[in-house]
């Protein structure tokens, strides 16, 4: 069985989908992403309009009009697509109370073998790894970050010895 966190972080061909909001919260993620996974390809399923701000951070922009109005030929079109670009994870940034499980299912269905994205409901392994969300108010680019946290992608950027979450007030050790 393939270990989906050992998996993704050895992807070089990775597959990022942003919320349905858009891209515009996205970019510190989308910055922490490229120093855990320096030799990936990022790919950003969104329409180009919506890219603008984190453009800079991806290598190839795949519309996703398809998947945003249900058109059973261009779903059809958007899978096949997404199969022909041999990606190796997907991950599915969402807002509170949207689902990762639609996007996730065709990225399942395109053959995208890692699928991570955030879930309190049993989906089967449509998400795989499935993350518990983070703590209610957690939202915007701390949300994004801590699907990455949760994923054991940041800890590329602590430096040695440091630690990743200090306490409130350390000063009392």
């Amino acid at each position: 069985m393939i270990d989906p966190r050992a998996a993704l972080r050895r992807a070089r061909r990775l597959l990022v989908v942003p919320p349905a909001a858009g891209c515009d919260e996205l970019g510190p993620a989308l910055i922490r992403l490229r120093v855990a996974l320096p030799q990936a390809l990022v790919v950003l399923l969104a329409d180009a309009r919506a890219a603008g701000r984190v453009a800079a951070f991806v290598d190839e922009v795949i519309p996703a009009g398809a998947w945003s109005r249900f058109d059973a030929r261009r779903l059809a079109a958007l899978v096949e697509r997404l199969a022909g670009a041999r990606l190796d994870a997907a991950l599915v940034f969402t807002a509170v109370g949207e689902t990762a499980f639609e996007v996730a299912y065709l990225a399942y269905l395109a053959g995208i073998p890692v699928r991570a994205g955030f879930a309190v409901e049993f989906g089967g392994t449509v998400l795989s790894p499935a993350v518990p969300p983070p703590p209610a108010g957690v939202i915007g680019p701390g949300r994004h970050l801590s699907l990455l946290d949760a994923l054991d992608l940041s800890a590329a950027l602590a430096p040695a010895g440091a630690k990743a979450r200090p306490s409130c007030d350390d000063s009392a050790f």
